[in-house]
């Protein structure tokens, strides 16, 4: 997991697991190599925003789920993420690169 973040929401608040947090602007030099990457932000507004960065910088392997951490605690409650994502993306399939 790759977390676009800032340091204080993500001790909030995070999907419990292995994670990179890279530092904004996020740098490909510093992301793990040779693997899929899943970009996350609280909404998906930021992930998309980071996966577009990279993929113009030639990154590849890595998507983000539309509705970002919203997505995964609606999963884990059994909700509707598109309901609390009003200012990310709700089309509800991650977007792949």
């Amino acid at each position: 997991l790759i977390v676009v973040r800032a340091p204080e929401e993500h001790a909030d608040e995070h999907i419990p697991g292995p994670f990179y947090s890279p530092s904004p602007p996020l740098d490909p030099a510093l992301l793990p190599q040779g693997t899929n990457g899943n970009l996350y932000c609280l909404t998906g507004k930021r992930s998309a925003e980071a996966l577009n960065r990279l993929v113009e910088l030639g990154v590849t392997g890595l998507f983000h789920p539309d509705d970002g951490l919203l997505a995964f605690k609606k999963l884990a409650t059994g909700g509707d993420a598109s309901d609390d994502a009003a200012d990310g993306p709700a089309a509800g399939k991650p977007a792949a690169v």
